[in-house]
């Protein structure tokens, strides 16, 4: 290689080298432009500050007992809230469900939410799923996940073995605090509580 040829290598990587330097010095400079943040909108129903009401269906992809896995989710699932009911009027039909049910602990009162589950796909066309009232948690206004409701559900209970293409409605229990004026409705999320899907109990 000649003299004059790497001269002009080693001045064309010094000059690289400068203005890699000015560019990240100005970058860092306050004020000066950057390439924005990249900023993601999760739809309405799918994180707990942006529940849904009545009548609003969300799909989910989902693993067995309504848990989101991390990896594999076989099953896609839609539900739909379509009545809520709270207060003596929850209780009267928790009771005649079934007289041995222990009416609701001090400062606390029932609510019911009457759901529409739709099994939507699975790994085969013969492989069920199974839908049952424990699988839907009820969380506080203030972000704390309610203990589960003790009690037979009043009839129809949201309990089935679907097949692919089958649906269901039925009643789901939970006790929350009487204060407690929002209080949703959530399934299908991680076990670290992320994602799922949103409802609102009020």
């Amino acid at each position: 290689m000649s003299r004059g040829k790497k001269a002009g290598i080693i001045a064309g990587c010094v000059i690289a080298i400068v203005v890699a330097i000015i560019v990240k010095i100005a970058v860092s400079i306050p004020g000066s432009p950057s390439t924005p943040t990249p900023t993601y909108t999760i739809s309405p129903g799918y994180s707990r500050s942006n529940p849904v009401g009545l009548n609003s269906s969300l799909s989910i992809w989902v693993g067995t007992c309504g848990i989101a896995n991390y990896q594999t989710n076989d099953y896609e699932v839609r539900i739909t809230l379509l009545e809520t009911m709270r207060g003596d009027a929850a209780w009267q039909l928790i009771h005649e469900a079934w007289t041995a049910n222990d009416p609701p602990e001090a400062g606390f009162e029932y609510i019911l939410a009457k759901v529409r589950f739709e099994y939507l796909t699975g790994p085969t066309p013969d492989t069920t799923y199974e839908v049952a009232s424990p699988y839907f948690d009820a969380v506080s206004s203030d972000g704390k996940e309610y203990d589960s409701a003790l009690v037979l559900d009043p009839d129809p209970r949201i309990y089935a073995r679907l097949y692919p293409g089958a649906s269901h409605e039925g009643w789901a229990t939970f006790q929350v605090a009487k204060s407690d004026t929002t209080p949703l409705l959530t399934f299908g999320r991680k076990r670290d509580g992320t994602g799922g899907m949103w409802f609102k109990l009020y």
